[in-house]
């Protein structure tokens, strides 16, 4: 493991990312292989936090040490099983880096999707025939967005903007994530908050050279 001052790309051993916010993958079996990516990451990686929610589960800590970068390639025991890679790699921040944290619940901002009239979907949804709140329902999110609403053509899509003003010479932008929701879904976005377990940094130091 060293500091990384050289810059370029940052690439992580396939597996060990995560793409879905509530999906904590296994990374495949062999070394653990972290090139030019910020502590903050590092840890985030640790714990399995999808980057998309790395802001709000990650709190604490100095920013000066967080956002430094490193290279790490750390190589399990023989035999050891790729689910025990985080916690080697939870062990390597303990020891290196002096990482202490704990686990607290805080209340997170967060918009709240709520329908716009009882009952009444927009022209780009429709019921699911399973029940989304069956013990049956599988846990992994991915399955569960397989069989949860769709539309006409057995999607659920929004077509919106991501540019709020047009670029000179070019089409105008379309409506906003928020009207596409209400007008193609018959929902809303509301913001609001909720409940969120996060790890707070209680202490963390740049480690020692090799």
């Amino acid at each position: 493991m060293r500091e990384n001052r050289s810059g370029g790309m940052t690439r992580v051993t396939p597996g060990l990312q995560p793409t879905f916010a509530e999906v904590i993958p296994t990374p495949a079996p062999g070394q653990i292989s972290i090139t030019n990516a910020t502590l903050r990451h590092i840890i985030a990686l640790a714990y399995g936090f999808n980057l998309t929610l790395e802001q709000y589960a990650l709190r604490g800590g100095p920013e000066r040490i967080l956002q430094a970068r490193f290279n790490i390639v750390a190589k399990p025991p023989e035999g050891a099983p790729p689910s025990q890679s985080r916690s080697m790699l939870r062990t390597l921040l303990t020891e290196r880096f002096k990482l202490r944290t704990h686990t607290e619940t805080q209340q997170i901002s967060a918009y709240v999707l709520k329908m716009v009239t009882e009952s009444k979907l927009g022209p780009e949804l429709r019921p699911s025939p399973d029940d989304c709140t069956s013990a049956s329902m599988p846990d992994n999110s991915q399955e569960r967005a397989r069989l949860g609403p769709k539309d006409a053509d057995g999607q659920w899509s929004v077509t919106f903007s991501l540019s709020d003003s047009p670029t000179p010479g070019a089409e105008p932008p379309g409506v906003s994530i928020f009207t596409a929701v209400r007008e193609q879904l018959g929902l809303k976005l509301e913001q609001g908050s909720r409940p969120m377990d996060v790890i707070v940094i209680d202490s963390v130091e740049m480690p020692t050279p090799d």
